[in-house]
């Protein structure tokens, strides 16, 4: 989940030494805690969305699931092979649907946007607290359906 705080310029955010970082402090976690690496997920709000389109460009194929909340993110190979969930509330910017609906124009199969009515722009917790429709009709919560996927 990555977080800017105040302090944080976008170009530091986005810089692809603290994605390394944060690629290898994952694998040690992994290693250490017997963690499943074919079941990494990765998740953002507003700014943090568009870390995870970074992160998923530039390690494609490394995460089985993303979810970008209330925030616009590139399109790349690496989002059109992933499971791609975009949320966003209905008093916000419509463009963060548009991520969902270019990866399925351009080729990919595993994406998908909700939008929440009548709230804003921060719905991060809302997300993973509400009970949701997944792709076959069955109701989940966000972390439930993160881990549900896996990478090839």
């Amino acid at each position: 989940f990555p977080q800017a705080d105040n302090g944080t310029a976008d170009r530091d955010f986005h810089d692809k030494k603290y994605e390394a970082a944060l690629m290898e402090l994952t694998y040690k976690v992994c290693e250490e805690k017997n963690g499943d690496v074919k079941r990494l997920s990765v998740a953002g709000h507003s700014n943090g969305a568009c870390a995870v389109g970074h992160i998923v460009a530039n390690y494609p194929g490394v995460f089985a699931a993303a979810a970008p909340i209330s925030g616009v993110t590139n399109v790349s190979e690496g989002m059109k092979k992933t499971n791609v969930w975009t949320f966003r509330g209905s008093y916000d910017t419509p463009d963060v649907d548009r991520v969902a609906k270019l990866i399925k124009k351009q080729g990919g199969t595993h994406a998908r946007y909700t939008v929440f009515p009548k709230k804003g722009h921060a719905v991060q917790a809302y997300t993973f607290e509400q009970p949701l429709q997944d792709e076959n009709g069955n109701t989940v919560y966000l972390m439930d359906w993160l881990m549900s996927k896996t990478t090839a």
